[in-house]
């Protein structure tokens, strides 16, 4: 078991806080058979409060119907399990390149940028390329009929929700998305509440 300073679940503005995601991030597995997160009460901090563990177990739980849904509906070639965590890509190279950490990078600041979901116990960490945004922001202009279509590696019930996040993302970053410069990458929790983009950057 390890020690460190109780905090708090959530930040002031709902966003989870990176604190709690550092005091738990070794209490928590993947089980590369059920491909669900679960804890390890032998290395849960000996001082976790009862709010912390609450929280905790909803977060899994919340990850654990996300992670087994987008299982369900990608293709098993665009699924890579990376320790503690699962890459889903929209294309097994695509994957491979995010689990590893070699995605080709250009060298100036806007690139394309690549698409996929790395998901944690946490939440997720959201790739978008630039070209699927400007697609996200004219597909959301004409009424969202083929969303879908765009955000093709994301699971069909969590297409909208998706796009919502881009555009919060977006915003943040302080430009509109038929206008964005480059690829986006973007932290949100595992109903992907636009609420609690954080951590967003140009890939």
């Amino acid at each position: 078991m390890t020690v460190s300073q109780p905090t708090t679940p959530t930040t002031n503005n709902g966003q989870i806080n990176q604190y709690f995601i550092n005091r738990f991030d070794n209490a928590v597995i993947l089980d590369s058979k059920t491909g669900q997160f679960s804890i390890n009460q032998k290395t849960l901090p000996i001082n976790a409060t009862k709010l912390e563990l609450t929280e905790l177990d909803k977060l899994i739980s919340q990850s654990n119907v996300s992670l087994k849904q987008t299982i369900l509906e990608v293709p098993k070639a665009n699924v890579v399990q990376d320790g503690n965590s699962v890459v889903i890509g929209d294309s097994p190279k695509t994957a491979e390149q995010i689990a590893k950490g070699t995605s080709v990078q250009a060298v100036s600041l806007f690139h394309e940028g690549s698409n996929y979901v790395h998901s944690y116990w946490w939440g997720k960490r959201v790739g978008v390329s630039r070209t699927t945004v400007r697609k996200v922001s004219t597909n959301i202009t004409k009424g969202g009929q083929a969303l879908g279509a765009t955000l093709f590696f994301i699971p069909a019930p969590q297409v909208k929700a998706v796009g919502a996040a881009i555009g919060a993302a977006s915003t943040i970053l302080g430009y509109g998305m038929s206008y964005f410069p480059g690829g986006l990458v973007f932290n949100t929790t595992p109903n992907y509440l636009g609420s609690q983009v954080w951590d967003v950057q140009f890939q």
